[in-house]
């Protein structure tokens, strides 16, 4: 069974750090709303972590967010909100705690986060030459996510 919990999390943590996305971050396949500014998130990869003793509680997981809007200055604005700076936190460094909604026969509850890096600094992406991406501003970021699974 999928584990819904990191994306729970995820999501709240998006909306929590940049309140314009708040209800409004979707898987990367979904359909986009019409109007911006809009998150998407998709996982690319999961590895378990290992020890000088073999595996041990931690997986890594890499998750690509993409910011979407309309307004090239307030999507920058919310892709660099969510990376964070040295002097007003973001995901980037992230250590701790993240809090998930109850879902999918889960109860509300948090996973333990070890840390969480920006493995590949927030960029404006060029539209699609298919111009299915025409008019939106598209900022994107890789982050790995070191947790506590399960």
């Amino acid at each position: 069974m999928k584990d819904p919990r990191l994306a729970a999390a995820l999501i709240a943590k998006i909306g929590a750090l940049c309140p314009q996305l708040l209800d409004k971050v979707y898987p990367f396949d979904a359909p986009p709303p019409s109007l911006g500014p809009y998150a998407t998130y998709a996982f690319i990869d999961r590895v378990p972590v290992k020890s000088l003793r073999g595996l041990s509680a931690l997986t890594m997981r890499r998750v690509q967010v993409d910011i979407w809007d309309q307004d090239d200055e307030r999507g920058s604005k919310n892709a660099f909100m969510l990376q964070g700076r040295r002097d007003v936190p973001g995901l980037d460094q992230f250590c701790g705690m993240l809090a998930f909604p109850a879902v999918a026969g889960f109860s509300a509850g948090e996973l333990a986060v070890e840390y969480v890096e920006c493995s590949s600094p927030t960029e404006a992406i060029e539209p699609a030459i298919d111009g299915s991406e025409r008019g939106w501003n598209r900022y994107s970021a890789d982050y790995l996510i070191t947790y506590i699974e399960g």
